[in-house]
């Protein structure tokens, strides 16, 4: 997704593999809350699973 000035959005089409399809959004009202809901995915703290394992102390 592509917001432009938070008034215009663009929305890929990548169903056919192609980069000349999308959704073009010009209602300033609808890019706005798209940019803020990206804002606030992005903000997010993101869960991440560790395979790592720390060694515990010796004994």
């Amino acid at each position: 997704m592509i917001v432009y000035d938070r008034s215009v959005a663009l929305i890929p089409d990548d169903r056919y593999e192609r980069l000349d399809h999308g959704l073009l959004i010009e209602h300033p009202g609808v890019a706005r809350f798209l940019a803020g809901v990206f804002d606030h995915a992005r903000e997010a703290p993101s869960r991440s699973v560790s395979t790592h394992r720390t060694p515990g102390p010796r004994r």
